[in-house]
């Protein structure tokens, strides 16, 4: 939708010699093929993605990713701090911010539906889902550091210190199958 806002004529004949910053969701190949086109327009690109719920944008609970030139992320920085609280330079790959807000859009997504799947079990256990809401608030705090925790495990290839087994984790997967399959 975007690209053909951009398309039209009068939008692009706009554009050059300006700085677009693009938000909207995509994948980075889509950001690689937008950054050729501004280029051949005259035309400096920021992509990004908002990581925010529409009421969060603008105060300290927003977040937004962005990658391009350096120096053109600097000129705007000002204006873009403005829609979220933090704001990541993920660097001069034009496709990076789209690749770091799939992969946050596919943890989320996995949460969702875990999420659903929890309160599912609550409920057949007569258990309140709020409290089941409230449990995983207080946890919160910890999954970060799990979250971080795991990134350097990955990027590292390993850790010498493992809190938990594979086989561990895979007994807890399978008594998941175990309480889907129970009546």
């Amino acid at each position: 939708s975007a690209r053909a806002i951009l398309e039209v004529p009068e939008v692009t004949s706009a554009l050059s010699g300006r700085t677009l910053v693009q938000l909207s969701s995509g994948t980075p190949q889509e950001a690689r093929n937008l950054e050729a086109w501004a280029r051949g327009r005259g035309t400096d690109l920021l992509c990004g993605a908002v990581l925010a719920w529409p009421r969060q944008i603008g105060t300290d609970e927003g977040a937004i990713v962005l990658s391009g030139p350096s120096e053109v992320l600097r000129r705007h920085e000002g204006v873009l701090r403005a829609l979220g609280g933090t704001l990541t330079n993920m660097g001069e790959a034009i496709g990076a911010a789209s690749a770091m807000f799939s992969a946050v859009l596919t943890y989320l997504g996995t949460h969702w539906i875990g999420f659903a799947h929890g309160a599912h079990v609550c409920r057949a256990e007569g258990l309140d889902v709020t409290d089941f809401g409230e449990t995983l608030h207080a946890l919160a705090p910890g999954l970060g550091q799990d979250a971080r925790q795991m990134a350097k495990v990955l990027t590292t290839e390993g850790s010498a210190d493992p809190e938990s087994t594979l086989e561990t984790a895979g007994n807890d997967i399978a008594r998941l199958v175990q309480l889907s399959q129970e009546d």
